[in-house]
């Protein structure tokens, strides 16, 4: 992981000189995060947690380029700069990488609910992306590249090891699990 996060500053002026789209550099960091959230979770033997990390990392990192670079990253999905979606679309994401953070330690009754929400918002967002693909050309590829099977893969994930989680709680049988996973 040290060597993924030491190559990043010569990946940024890579990516300067070459002007690739700032994609593939968000991408780089994600992936970055990624691995240190598997190697964590392997420790922890537990991939709820390890989904938990990946997707509040991921949130952790779209919101916070919608905040310092908000213009770039309307130009990766295809929208005009300066749109107030941008503001709205950080926060969102800062929140669920906030649940996502709380639900690693704890309230483990709590990621099935979790799971759903990022759904309704993930979902919705990929569905968006498909509207303005079909009905708009809208061919960028912050919204019909990789975006797409993150929006719709992720949630689902994580629904369905929650409610793996749940069953393994249950059982266990032990009065904590059980209450935990009810």
């Amino acid at each position: 992981m040290r060597a993924c996060v030491s190559c990043l500053p010569t990946l940024a002026a890579n990516h300067r000189a070459q002007r690739r789209p700032p994609s593939a550099l968000v991408g780089v960091g994600v992936l970055a995060f990624v691995g240190a959230a598997l190697v964590a979770a392997t420790a922890a033997r537990d991939i709820i947690v390890l989904a938990a990390v990946a997707a509040g990392l991921g949130a952790a990192w779209v919101g916070v380029f919608f905040l310092i670079a908000p213009d770039t990253m309307a130009n990766e999905i295809g929208f005009p700069a300066g749109n107030p979606f941008q503001f709205e679309i950080a926060f969102t994401n800062l929140g669920f990488a906030a649940m996502a953070f709380v639900l690693v330690r704890r309230h483990r009754e709590f990621r099935l609910a979790y799971g759903v929400g990022y759904a309704i918002f993930l979902w919705g967002a990929a569905f968006g992306h498909l509207d303005q693909w079909f009905a708009h050309g809208d061919h960028q590829p912050g919204n019909t590249g990789g975006i797409l099977i993150v929006d719709v893969l992720v949630p689902a994930a994580i629904i369905a090891l929650a409610i793996a989680d749940r069953r393994r709680a249950r059982s266990h049988g032990s009065p904590e699990a059980v209450a935990a996973a009810a």
